[in-house]
Order: C-alpha cells, then sequence, then structure tokens
C-alpha cells in the first residue's frame, strides 16, 4: 500500500465544522436550508475542500460589510 505525504484538500463534516469553529451539527443545517459552504458527496460521506470553505468566508464576510 502506498501512503501519502500530502494532506487531503477534503475535509469531512466533522473537520469542517472545526475549521470554521462551528458546532457539529451546523454544517449538515445549513447544508438541509441549502446554506453554507459548497460540498461535495462521495458515497454516504460528505466532503467540504478547504478553497471552498475559504471562498465562503470571504463571501459572508462580504455580504455583512455591506450589510454593517
Amino acid at each position: 500500500m502506498i501512503h501519502s505525504t500530502t494532506a487531503s484538500p477534503y475535509l469531512d463534516t466533522e473537520q469542517a465544522a472545526a475549521y470554521l469553529h462551528l458546532a457539529p451539527r451546523t454544517l449538515p443545517n445549513m447544508r438541509a436550508l441549502h446554506r453554507g459552504p459548497r460540498h461535495s458527496k462521495a458515497g454516504a460521506r460528505v466532503l467540504y475542500h478547504v478553497e471552498d470553505i475559504e471562498l465562503w468566508i470571504v463571501r459572508v464576510d462580504h455580504i455583512k460589510s455591506e450589510v454593517a
């Protein structure tokens, strides 16, 4: 078996929630409302690409600054 030393750019729901400092159920709740960062499904697994999370953070910050 070949082991990669490169970290995957994909995070599962628990990892993505920790990355965003959110409660574990927040991302599934956001998905149900069609909100939150873009995600992909790999079989039953939901995955978030770190770049999509970062883009979502920028977009949310931009919207908040327009409202303020």
